[in-house]
């Protein structure tokens, strides 16, 4: 384990700090530490420095400065489970499910966040995609608290023809809402990069 890990039952948090290793791809690429009451991620300079480095998020830019959060970022937050299987995620890693970085924790005691959230193409091509929770930097339980409104900034921001996207959201909202979809939320909303690496687009879903 990187670190010793004093937990603090008292309010809730780890009185010494835990670290770990971010990969992207299988490739190191940062860090990334609980303090107890913020968790920050760092890319590692030599990642910066290679050509080819790719960021791990839209949200998180290629940069020296560490990224600072009250809690674990909604980018790994997100990539965690929900209910019954976090429920036996805390159960089997013998941890608070209040505890959202304990559940990146492999069951070696090395603590380490893989980013590796993939569709297929239908030459098995993989992409990594990213839900519209994450890119509006919202946690995981409030993904029902999304909006169209929402939905088209996003799509305006991280697209690379927003109006050609943004045409095609209104169909997809739309489409759903006839077919009495219960569950639209930003979660089941995502974005891939295109395979020529020219921009991002809306991942076509119903």
């Amino acid at each position: 384990m990187d670190a010793v890990v004093g937990y603090s039952a008292a309010n809730g948090t780890y009185t010494m700090p835990r670290s770990g290793r971010v990969r992207l791809d299988g490739r190191l690429v940062g860090t990334i530490v609980d303090s107890g009451r913020r968790i920050c991620f760092t890319y590692l300079p030599e990642w910066l420095a290679r050509p080819d480095a790719t960021p791990i998020s839209l949200t998180v830019p290629l940069r020296s400065e560490p990224y600072v959060s009250e809690g674990v970022h909604p980018l790994f937050e997100n990539l965690l489970p929900e209910s019954r299987l976090l429920d036996i995620a805390a159960r089997k890693l013998k941890i608070s499910k209040k505890d959202t970085f304990g559940p990146l924790q492999l069951a070696d005691g090395a603590i380490a966040c893989f980013i590796e959230r993939i569709d297929r193409l239908d030459d098995a091509t993989q992409l990594p995609l990213e839900e519209f929770c994450q890119l509006a930097e919202l946690a995981s339980n409030d993904k029902y608290h999304g909006s169209g409104e929402l939905c088209v900034r996003i799509v305006r921001k991280f697209t690379s023809e927003p109006l050609v996207e943004i045409h095609k959201l209104f169909k997809l909202l739309l489409f759903r809402w006839w077919a009495s979809n219960g569950d639209q939320h930003v979660k089941n909303l995502s974005l891939l990069p295109r395979a020529t690496g020219s921009g991002n687009y809306l991942r076509p879903t119903i």
